[in-house]
């Protein structure tokens, strides 16, 4: 399984964030897991928002991290770029925060 894990490293928590890969990257999310916007039969999931435990959309603590489950295609990108789209407690909105995350191979599948 391979995972996109999002941290939050402000001191100020969020009370929702989604976050959206540009295509044409060979990622995708996985489109049956919590947090992943639903998408027609046929088409490949590209935005996906913070959740809680129930899978409904929530906020992030600082120092928290979010998860999801991604899907990689052969010759996908070695770096992604996403764009995340934040909300503040006092009702600040920040869009198009580019993040950059390092795509690695998952150790976890590496047969002893």
């Amino acid at each position: 399984m391979t995972r996109l894990v999002v941290t939050l490293e402000s001191n100020e928590p969020l009370t929702a964030m989604e976050v959206n890969i540009p295509p044409s990257q060979g990622v995708t999310f996985d489109r049956n897991v919590y947090g992943v916007y639903p998408v027609k039969p046929g088409n490949v999931a590209l935005s996906a928002f913070s959740y809680n435990s129930n899978g409904e959309p929530t906020g992030m603590q600082p120092r928290g991290s979010m998860t999801w489950k991604v899907d990689l295609t052969e010759g996908h990108v070695n770096t992604l770029r996403l764009e995340a789209n934040c909300h503040g407690s006092a009702g600040e909105q920040w869009n198009s925060v580019m993040i950059a995350a390092p795509v690695e191979p998952d150790i976890s599948k590496t047969v002893w």
